[in-house]
């Protein structure tokens, strides 16, 4: 059982060539698949509870940036937006089921009390840049 929810994986970044069928294979869980012209992939479909685990270790596994939003689930849960770029951040935001960051009063309070300035939200308010997915050959083995 589960809440199926329309999800929507935007991701990029530096992929070894030899994992491309690994990523193929996840991609096939999804309805849509496209490349931006900018180079960033975009995969969409019914994931549960806006989630699809396997993608994301792979992703996050392999360094490679995403944002991904999931839409409401109504009485159950609502819209949301996840983001994570390597070596900095990992977060997880409410949202609109546009892909809107939504920053609450108890979030922006949170944050207030914990230190952080008015002018330190703006981090907050965009998901972050997504670069392209580059497929990069591995060197060759020294022998």
């Amino acid at each position: 059982m589960g809440e199926y929810v329309w999800t929507t994986y935007t991701f990029g970044g530096k992929l070894k060539a030899s994992l491309a069928a690994s990523l193929d294979d996840l991609e096939k869980d999804f309805e849509s698949v496209d490349t931006l012209d900018s180079g960033v992939r975009v995969l969409a479909g019914q994931c549960n509870y806006g989630f699809h685990k396997e993608l994301e270790t792979f992703l996050t596994e392999n360094k490679l940036t995403y944002a991904v939003h999931w839409c409401t689930a109504l009485g159950v849960f609502p819209s949301g937006l996840r983001s994570y770029v390597p070596g900095r951040r990992y977060e997880e935001f409410d949202a609109n089921d546009d892909g809107d960051i939504v920053l609450t009063a108890g979030f922006i309070k949170d944050k207030i009390e914990k230190g952080l300035k008015i002018e330190g939200l703006l981090p907050f308010i965009e998901p972050p840049e997504i670069p392209p997915l580059t497929l990069i050959d591995e060197p060759a083995a020294v022998g």
